[in-house]
């Protein structure tokens, strides 16, 4: 299985800002979808990761503070006890 990233780009002719899943080498090849422009820039993308949250009330392995009003943030929300 080959996994493809998807990156953000930018046209510098038309503006348009637009996603592409596609592979390290063949986003050199990318043109704009709007005006099929080959002068376009990748964005500086964030990137997501998978975690663990916490549903309201806490869990066994990562209990709530007793000050929390149980929005699932353990308490670093800033709205403990309000």
């Amino acid at each position: 299985m080959i996994l493809m990233p998807m990156f953000e780009f930018r046209c510098n002719q038309c503006g348009k800002e637009f996603d592409k899943l596609v592979s390290q080498e063949g986003r050199k090849n990318v043109t704009c979808p709007e005006c099929a422009s080959a002068d376009i820039r990748q964005k500086l993308s964030p990137f997501g990761t998978a975690s663990r949250t916490i549903s309201p009330g806490g869990s066994p392995d990562f209990p709530l503070p007793p000050s929390c009003a149980g929005c699932g943030n353990a308490g670093s929300c800033g709205m403990a006890g309000v």
